[in-house]
């Protein structure tokens, strides 16, 4: 989470519900560094977005992520230094959070996530949560 300026406040609020947070000061370099890291991901398809969502609203938020990834850029400054954020009036706090979610999911142990269903007897049929499959034997 942000630790800069309100978002103290906010993660301290949190710690004291009990939650874990992780701060993320954000300067001009640890932008920099998250957000070429996203790029990095994204260019080794260790990260993609989905075409839609499962519903409405996630459709809409998908939508307006892709908008604000195509108006995302890196602006030189006069210091030389390069600051991301969006072009013109667009907003970036859907790609920082995205940055943010993937920079702290790729150091996270990754363990695949199997369910096994049983396919005897062959009567048994579909998935047992939607009932939308046919389970054959090999």
């Amino acid at each position: 989470m942000d630790a800069g300026a309100a978002g103290a406040a906010v993660i301290e609020l949190m710690r004291q519900r009990g939650l874990n947070v992780e701060e993320f000061k954000f300067t001009n370099d640890s932008k920099a560094r998250i957000v070429t890291d996203l790029a990095v991901g994204f260019e080794q398809r260790n990260i993609v977005l989905p075409a839609t969502g499962r519903t409405p609203e996630e459709n809409r938020a998908i939508q307006d992520l892709e908008v604000e990834m195509f108006n995302f850029e890196p602006k030189q400054l006069d210091s030389w230094n390069l600051r991301y954020g969006g072009k013109g009036s667009y907003h970036n706090d859907m790609v920082m959070a995205l940055c943010l979610a993937y920079s702290r999911a790729k150091v996270v142990p990754w363990e695949p996530w199997v369910e096994f269903l049983p396919l005897d007897p062959v009567e048994a049929y579909g998935d047992p949560r939607e009932r939308r499959f046919t389970w054959h034997k090999y």
